[in-house]
């Protein structure tokens, strides 16, 4: 969601969280494209559930391969700076919270490199309007 991440950027977040159903690879770099493109720190949060926390009369499809486990989702939460590198690198298969004291600071020293939300943004030639009426 492109215009989504701008005004988002535009706004200047110094953290970003992703919620994902399981980060996977996919996942992992699209936190990482945002933590770049932000300058941003992300905690990319992935939920683990094993197969008996599914409600009552939920089945699966046959075509969702269960290893020997049982987790249906596999958690894979991890942090990233700013530059796009691993604070905490993915957490499969346990629950476990995840944390890390953060440098702010170096959100900042990174816009140096590049600046999404600054004169990269070219007003001159393109306009961008959020509506913020609910």
């Amino acid at each position: 969601m492109p215009l989504t991440r701008q005004a988002m950027h535009d706004q200047g977040e110094d953290l970003h969280i992703g919620v994902w159903p399981f980060a996977k690879g996919m996942h992992h770099l699209a936190s990482r494209t945002y933590a770049i493109e932000g300058r941003c720190h992300v905690v990319a949060v992935g939920q683990i559930m094993h197969m008996n926390e599914l409600p009552n009369g939920m089945n699966i499809s046959d075509s969702i391969k269960i290893d020997s486990t049982g987790l249906l989702l596999k958690g894979g939460s991890a942090i990233y700076g700013p530059d796009g590198e691993p604070i905490i690198k993915p957490v499969y298969n346990e629950r476990k919270v995840i944390y890390s004291e953060l440098d702010l600071r170096t959100n900042t020293k990174e816009y140096m490199n590049l600046a999404v939300s600054g004169h990269y943004q070219r007003p001159d030639i393109f306009g961008f309007e959020v509506n913020k009426k609910r």
